[in-house]
């Protein structure tokens, strides 16, 4: 019997500034992302972007253009 598996939803944001890319360097392994975490239960992609940027760098941030979504948004 295999066990159901529970769908993981993630968002990710890519932000440029003056032609820089904002990244993140991993605490684990050391390499390079762009900031992304999970969505929580009942939040918006949208919310979710700007905590996980938040959360990750310490920046306030505001959407410009939503590049891909198969979630329902705000």
């Amino acid at each position: 019997m295999t066990a159901a598996r529970k769908k993981w939803r993630g968002a990710a944001a890519i932000i440029v500034l003056e032609n820089k890319m904002l990244m993140v360097k991993e605490k684990e392994t050391g390499g390079w992302s762009i900031p992304s975490g999970g969505i929580e239960e009942g939040e918006f992609p949208e919310h979710a972007y700007i905590r996980k940027v938040l959360e990750e760098t310490g920046f306030k941030v505001e959407i410009e253009k939503t590049l891909h979504s198969e979630l329902p948004s705000t």
